[in-house]
């Protein structure tokens, strides 16, 4: 009867665990849009002051930066959808021009 108690609440703790680990990859995506901006803002700043372009390349790379996550949020939601969808049987086989 112990082991059944015990049982359950490892259960209950391995699904907080989950929820949480699904809910930190969620979030990421917002860090990485911000994250990567930053980043490379920075490395255009430096450039920029090194090189006397201020503010080109804090512009520009800082843009490179924020679609550069953008599309790797974008491709990482689609793989995503597409194996939620094929796990529920709602996509048959894999889509036109996926690639692994």
């Amino acid at each position: 009867m112990v082991n059944l108690f015990a049982h359950k609440r490892d259960l209950r703790r391995q699904n907080k665990n989950e929820e949480l680990s699904r809910g930190v990859r969620r979030s990421s995506g917002a860090y990485e849009l911000v994250v990567a901006a930053v980043l490379m803002g920075l490395l255009g700043f430096g450039l920029d002051l090194w090189l006397g372009l201020l503010p080109i390349l804090t512009i520009v790379l800082g843009l490179i930066g924020f679609i550069g996550a953008s599309i790797s949020i974008f491709y990482r939601y689609r793989e995503a959808m597409n194996k939620e969808l094929m796990n529920k049987g709602l996509m048959n086989k894999e889509p036109v021009g996926h690639q692994r």
